[in-house]
């Protein structure tokens, strides 16, 4: 079982990291493809998409695997999250 505050503590990093237009690697120390579904959840937000639409992205792109468990208590930290306003680095020049 997964904690539900480190995973948003998880998720909240990626996110910081990802306002700073930083490169971050998501990883699982477990082996268990938990790393997919965080960074599928940190990229939903960021986006400002739905959770499954980030997750058909992923998928169409990647092969990846994951437990229905996990994904669910994933979502259900992410429809619990305070809204956030990450300023999103300008990459343009």
């Amino acid at each position: 079982y997964n904690r539900e505050g480190h995973l948003e503590l998880a998720i909240t990093t990626v996110l910081q990291f990802l306002s700073l237009g930083e490169v971050t690697l998501v990883s699982c120390s477990a082996g268990q493809s938990r790393s997919p579904v965080i960074a599928m959840a940190a990229c939903s937000l960021w986006e400002n998409s739905s959770f499954e639409a980030a997750t058909e992205r992923w998928i169409d792109v990647a092969e990846t695997s994951f437990t229905p468990a996990f994904y669910a208590q994933v979502l259900r930290v992410i429809r619990r999250m305070p809204p956030r306003n990450f300023l999103k680095p300008d990459i343009s020049g």
